[in-house]
């Protein structure tokens, strides 16, 4: 008896996270997110955890370098 069944997932976008630094959410892109899949597989399957951790109290927060309006946040685990 096969009792699997059909899913549709469906991923509403932008994503939001909540960042204690900038007091406010930011959001996460389709875009953003899929650089993550394709290039930070070593952050998957808990990326998104890892992204609210980090907004919520990270260890350093930088300037970009390429981007003028863009702060980097990060986290030294």
């Amino acid at each position: 008896m096969n009792t699997s069944k059909n899913v549709l997932m469906l991923t509403i976008y932008p994503k939001k996270f909540y960042c204690r630094y900038l007091k406010h959410s930011i959001e996460l892109s389709e875009d953003r997110e899929k650089h993550i899949l394709e290039a930070h597989p070593d952050l998957l399957p808990e990326y998104e955890a890892r992204i609210k951790e980090t907004l919520f109290d990270p260890d350093q927060v930088r300037r970009s370098l390429r981007f003028n309006d863009a702060k980097l946040f990060l986290s030294l685990v």
